[in-house]
């Protein structure tokens, strides 16, 4: 499915998919009338290792994320939230691999994998948790914290401490 980026409404969109394109646009200038087709652009690859482009409009250059425009486009902007690629791969850009993150979260997690369907990888000797409030079970509690959208620290803290209702959730060890 391809939609407007926004800003770039009528020149440019992307899609679910992880593209970006351009539209079919008839230009108007003192030289003339010029007809441009349309094209999915080729991405670069930035020493980030994240896929951009740079678009133009109105003269101007702009280099866009493709995805932030995915992410921004079809899940709408949330401000003061990063987009993660679930499965690591920043050069995944499909709908489905992203989601909005706190920065905390999504650096904590960077170097372990963050899965939406809790496939993470598993720590043999993470203890099972069991969320009460929902009937929910749990691998580890990076997986509970994932899940909520909580701060890992901050719920494996108070789990240390003995506190078994964390953010309004009745847990429990198995």
């Amino acid at each position: 499915m391809w939609k407007d980026i926004k800003n770039f409404e009528g020149y440019y969109q992307v899609s679910d998919s992880g593209e970006i394109r351009s539209i079919d646009r008839t230009i108007e200038t003192a030289r003339g009338t010029w007809f441009f087709k349309g094209k999915v652009l080729q991405p670069n690859v930035g020493t980030n290792g994240y896929l951009y482009v740079n678009l133009s409009k109105a003269d101007k250059g702009h280099t866009v994320y493709i995805h932030r425009a995915v992410a921004e486009t079809f899940l709408g902007r949330v401000e003061g939230l990063e987009v993660n690629h679930i499965n690591s791969n920043k050069q995944d850009n499909r709908l489905e691999n992203l989601e909005w993150l706190d920065r905390h979260t999504n650096a904590s997690l960077g170097s372990l994998g963050k899965h939406k369907d809790n496939s993470m990888e598993k720590n043999p000797k993470a203890k099972k948790i069991t969320c009460i409030t929902t009937g929910e079970t749990f691998g580890c509690i990076k997986e509970f914290a994932l899940k909520y959208n909580l701060n890992y620290h901050t719920v494996k803290n108070k789990l240390q401490k003995g506190l078994r209702n964390i953010y309004g959730y009745e847990i429990n060890f198995d």
